[in-house]
């Protein structure tokens, strides 16, 4: 048996249901967070998961359901059962949306969702973690993927906020100016505040900055990333390594899995990115302080918790969730 303990929290606490977070659980069966990608679109719909709903929270309650319906099969569920669930129930989305293939497959309406969930047999805990939810294990060894685009898009917001800071602009300015810069790339003309000397600054530097120091990047990875932007990887996420379920994606190359023994499990945290560190104790209040501090630093997230997007006065950088199991009560 295991305690549980669980939070989750939008952007904008004032407006839960704009959480594109998703907790799901049947306690002794299985546990799960999913984490719906930021829709840089814009766009809301209508459907039974939700109503005024961005493609991101559409896309993890899909997968929060199809999780339900997996986990009432006998025994573990293999990786490629559960993938092949999620990826169905978010084609079904499209379906009742009447969203034509081509549409999604060139990133109109793409609703994509990271995943990260533990299947209980009552001997083994099976572990499935796709895209940038993570599983911390007995608050040591993780389950995580890494994805080079991301530290790419920090390190060019950094510098873009840097150097337009220096110049004496309202923040508002510089935080919306670094942001649209990382989601439409810079392969595009300079648009004002941006001069063609400035993008070629943010090249350069982004080259040789230090989150980029110890990253695996193939081939141009790099140079595409900062043309594209996050269009970019909406629109090809394989090109990125960066897929995650949406309807279509192959995840066969994108999935990691782990068995381990019940017996051997202390605790086991599973949470979404929206915790800008990871918390010294396996507990709710150990993983707030663990943001408070975060925002405390670095609220505006260019420095040392640099991310594509920060604290904006009473928003929080992103929706967060953190679901805790514990073999033993404290």
């Amino acid at each position: 048996m295991f305690y549980i303990e669980a939070f989750s929290c939008a952007k904008n606490q004032a407006l839960p249901d704009t959480n594109e977070d998703q907790i799901a659980l049947v306690p002794g069966v299985f546990y799960a967070v999913a984490d719906g990608a930021t829709d840089i679109s814009g766009r809301r719909y209508d459907d039974r998961l939700g109503s005024n709903a961005t493609g991101g929270r559409l896309a993890a309650r899909a997968i929060a359901e199809a999780l339900h319906d997996v986990s009432r099969t006998a025994g573990l569920p293999e990786p490629d059962a559960v993938l092949d669930a999620v990826n169905r129930s978010i084609a079904a989305v499209y379906e009742r949306l009447e969203i034509a293939p081509d549409l999604v497959l060139n990133g109109e309406h793409r609703f994509r969702a990271a995943m990260a969930a533990a299947f209980s047999d009552g001997q083994t805990m099976r572990l499935i973690t796709v895209g940038d939810c993570t599983i911390r294990i007995n608050g040591a060894h993780c389950l995580q993927h890494a994805f080079p685009a991301d530290s790419i898009f920090a390190a060019a917001r950094s510098l873009a906020w840097a150097l337009l800071s220096e110049r004496g602009m309202a923040t508002e300015d510089v935080r919306a100016a670094s942001r649209a810069l990382i989601v439409d790339g810079l392969a595009q003309p300079a648009r004002p505040p941006f001069t063609d000397a400035d993008l070629e600054a943010i090249r350069t530097g982004v080259a040789n900055h230090e989150l980029l120091r110890d990253l695996p990047l193939e081939g141009d990875t790099l140079a595409h990333a900062l043309d594209g932007g996050l269009r970019a990887v909406r629109a090809d996420p394989a090109a990125f390594n960066a897929q995650v379920p949406d309807g279509y994606a192959d995840l066969s190359g994108a999935v990691l899995t782990r068995d381990i023994p019940l017996a051997e499990i202390d605790t086991l945290e599973i949470f979404s990115d929206g915790y800008p560190m990871m918390a010294s104790e396996p507990s709710v209040a150990s993983w707030e302080a663990a943001l408070a501090h975060a925002d405390a630093v670095d609220p505006d997230r260019i420095g040392p918790f640099a991310s594509t997007k920060g604290r904006a006065g009473a928003l929080f950088g992103d929706d967060r969730s953190i679901l805790i199991l514990k073999s033993r009560p404290e």
